[in-house]
C-alpha cells in the first residue's frame, strides 16, 4: 500500500518545493523553455513540476504518467 503524499504547513521539504514551484511559473523561465524552442511551454512547466515532486518524494513517475 503507498502512502499519500500529504503537505504538511511548516515542513521544509513543502517550502522548499514550493519555492521551485514558484520559480517555474514565472516569466523568465517561460521566456527560457521558449527560447529553446520547449513548446507548448504550459504543458512543459506541468511535467516539471510533476517530474520535480517524484523526484523530491521519491515516487516513480510510471503511475503518475497515467
Amino acid at each position: 500500500m503507498r502512502l499519500p503524499v500529504i503537505p504538511v504547513k511548516g515542513d521544509e521539504k513543502w517550502e522548499l518545493l514550493l519555492k521551485i514551484v514558484d520559480k517555474l511559473e514565472t516569466r523568465e523561465t517561460k521566456k527560457s523553455l521558449a527560447r529553446y524552442k520547449i513548446t507548448p511551454v504550459n504543458k512543459a512547466i506541468e511535467f516539471l513540476k510533476i517530474i520535480i515532486l517524484a523526484t523530491f518524494f521519491e515516487l516513480e513517475l510510471t503511475p503518475l504518467m497515467r
